[in-house]
């Protein structure tokens, strides 16, 4: 459909009760996600009006949420939007970051790795635009699509039309030549690109911009040499990591050009997301990662056009949408993959993993556990481990019997290792790991349940996730963060492949703090002489709160007192390595009300200890 038509039809009252209709019939279930795309943004309208209305139907999620859902986390909210800008002009900074920060929305940022503060021409087609429009020839141009008349705004516009669409066609190298001929016969002089440069763009990765990359030069795949696209796509990955390191391995191919070969290629490098152009709406249970499909959205439609184009990519239309691009067989057998593992790692992995883990769980009466059972508010994890509890208290010896024939600690990293179920959490098993070897130490082994049965290089970039989420938390809240190791295992639990966090085993008596009345927490840390860590590490923790950010401290045990033994002074731990973001991963309403009320606490708590420091001072002198 053509843009003037589709602009056209959009303006209809007719078509917009007809929009309306489809806007209330769309899915709201959570699988499902909208890829936008945007290229330049040179005016704050109508793109203010368009984010205006996506605030209203939509949910603005970031490139972390989305992954944290597709590695089994929480599920992404109802009519989930992510919003991409190709080529990193210098008008997304100066003019749509405001906007989307105004609105509190993420944003995804492809950038061109061999521009940013380089001397390089402006892209070819906006050096065609500019020639066309702003060219004071009036007599006809010879051109490859023949000659065409210049006389009239309308006759120019139309001749670029019939020129781009030829120009971009050819081999890239003689897309670049062609250019710079018809640029040089409309009199356009030459103009050094408007992509940001490095630094811009590191200060918008600090205040929440993903960056992700997007070739080197930016040619069509298909129009270059295979080995050169090679180049490109691996060469524009280490530049934005040498740049600005830590950020998710994402990539959108240029021009939404790509084959089968290079998928591969990117899935080898540990790409997390590729984006083509592609039209349609993701199912993350079923969707390829390196396929993922997107809507073009032109910061100058207006909100009836933006309407017409998130109607068409309902979720209910997607077998519609798939008729116009549909899939290569490669895509086809990629999203039946993606189907079985994840039906595989839900329903068998997850189900083995209550069944081991429901010896651990208090007694729970018939009732209560068939009331957990229906209530869809209950996590599928709970639910299971509940029923296993009740199945099993009637019969230990089973039990034990089945915890033996699903435990496997053959392939663990450490040789004749003696491994205990020790307890589990919302997202993780715990066992303790011994060596058997003399004075070797004994490790807290960490399985994480949602990665358990995934492919492998879902695993290693899910590794490389909790890796750099851990390296936050220790360069931040330095060595109150217990040391740990991410590896990718055969889990204990009959040899599945899952992400397992190997620690010290703390023996002995540990206490949580924030179990604690206040009286009994300030006299625990008086009695360990562990007032200024705690404060130290309060102080940080309400630092970070202002940021948006909040460690896990909503399960028990997740702050530690490791009280004074012969064996060393007492010590304040943080154990668990979870982040509450409010657009990344956002805390549940209970989590959130309970962080709340915590930072509360802190802020009491460090007036307390401020104030006994400041007596104890004074006594002294």
């Amino acid at each position: 459909m053509s843009r003037n038509l589709l602009r056209s039809l959009a303006e209809q009252r007719s078509i917009g009760r007809a929009l309306a209709l489809v806007e209330r019939l769309d899915s709201s279930r959570p699988r499902f996600l909208r890829v936008l795309t945007y290229h330049r943004v040179d005016e704050p309208e109508p793109f203010a009006r368009q984010m205006e209305h996506i605030s209203r139907r939509y949910h603005v999620v970031s490139i972390s949420r989305v992954l944290s859902t597709l590695d089994g986390g929480p599920a992404l909210p109802p009519r989930a939007v992510l919003l991409t800008f190709d080529d990193a002009y210098t008008s997304f900074a100066r003019v749509a970051w405001p906007i989307l920060r105004a609105h509190g929305f993420p944003a995804t940022v492809f950038v061109p790795t061999a521009f940013p503060d380089r001397c390089e021409p402006r892209f070819w087609w906006d050096r065609l635009e500019q020639a066309f429009a702003q060219s004071s020839r009036r007599e006809a141009l010879a051109t490859p699509v023949g000659t065409l008349p210049l006389g009239t705004a309308e006759e120019r516009a139309r001749a670029h039309v019939r020129v781009k669409r030829h120009v971009k066609d050819l081999p890239h190298a003689q897309t670049l030549t062609a250019t710079d001929e018809l640029c040089a016969a409309l009199g356009s002089p030459a103009e050094t690109h408007e992509v940001l440069g490095w630094d811009e763009l590191r200060a918008l990765a600090r205040a929440g911009v993903t960056l992700g990359a997007h070739s080197r030069t930016h040619p069509r795949f298909d129009r270059i040499p295979h080995e050169q696209a090679r180049d490109e796509l691996l060469g524009s990955l280490r530049d934005l990591e040498r740049e600005v390191p830590g950020l998710p391995r994402v990539f959108a191919y240029p021009d939404g050009r790509f084959d089968d070969e290079l998928v591969e290629l990117a899935r080898a490098a540990r790409v997390d997301l590729a984006f083509t152009t592609q039209r349609g709406v993701n199912d993350l249970f079923a969707s390829d990662r390196l396929r993922l499909r997107r809507l073009h959205i032109d910061a100058r439609d207006s909100v009836a056009v933006l309407r017409a184009k998130l109607a068409f990519s309902a979720a209910r239309l997607r077998r519609v949408q798939r008729l116009f691009d549909r899939p290569s067989e490669p895509e086809r057998r990629a999203e039946r993959l993606a189907r079985r593992e994840h039906r595989r790692a839900r329903l068998l992995m997850r189900s083995l993993d209550a069944t081991l883990t429901a010896s651990l769980r208090p007694p729970s009466g018939a009732i209560e556990t068939l009331r957990c059972a229906v209530d869809p508010r209950s996590p599928h994890y709970e639910r299971l481990g509940r029923m296993s509890r009740l199945a099993l208290a009637r019969a230990p010896a089973l039990g034990r019997r089945l915890e033996s024939a699903l435990l496997d600690t053959g392939r663990l990293p450490v040789r004749g290792a003696r491994l205990e179920l020790a307890g589990f959490g919302s997202g993780t098993t715990v066992f303790r790991l011994e060596s058997g070897a003399g004075d070797a130490p004994t490790w807290a082994l960490k399985i994480y349940r949602r990665t358990l049965g995934r492919g492998p290089l879902h695993l290693a970039a899910a590794a490389r996730r909790y890796r750099e989420r851990y390296r936050r938390l220790r360069a931040d809240f330095g060595d109150v963060v217990l040391p740990a190791a991410f590896l990718v295992l055969h889990a204990p639990l009959r040899g599945a492949p899952a992400v397992g966090c190997l620690q010290p085993w703390l023996g002995g008596t540990l206490q949580d703090p924030l179990e604690l009345a206040d009286e009994a927490l300030l006299e625990l840390l008086r009695a360990q002489h562990l007032e200024e860590r705690f404060a130290a590490f309060a102080r940080r923790l309400l630092a970070w709160r202002r940021q948006g950010f909040f460690p896990d401290l909503t399960g028990r045990g997740n702050l530690v007192v490791v009280p004074e033994t012969g064996r060393g002074p007492a010590r304040l731990w943080l154990i668990d390595y979870g982040i509450f973001h409010a657009v990344d991963a956002p805390a549940s309403d209970s989590a959130r009300t309970k962080l709340e009320t915590l930072a509360g606490r802190l802020e009491s708590l460090l007036e307390r200890i401020d104030s006994d420091v400041v007596h104890a001072h004074g006594t002294a002198d």
